[in-house]
């Protein structure tokens, strides 16, 4: 039951996060600037800063854990 509600914590979350972002990016630059829903948003430019790190941070993870099961594969053979 413990890996259920952990799906279902994982997934509302992930749709949480992904309704925000999408109107942070895609509806954001149409509302105007006194807009009460600005003040719920960092500035814009801030989205495009955070995608590139976490996509610089992901790809960094799997290329360091391809490089350590290469080498302790490598270390097994001998």
């Amino acid at each position: 039951m413990e890996t259920r509600t952990g799906g279902y914590l994982f997934l509302i979350s992930s749709i949480i996060f992904f309704i925000y972002y999408t109107l942070w990016i895609i509806i954001l630059p149409f509302v105007d600037e006194d807009n009460i829903m600005r003040s719920f948003f960092p500035d814009y430019q801030w989205a495009f800063g955070i995608t590139v790190f976490c996509i610089i941070l992901g790809a960094s993870v799997v290329f360091v854990f391809i490089s350590l099961v290469m080498i302790t594969s490598d270390i097994k053979e001998n």
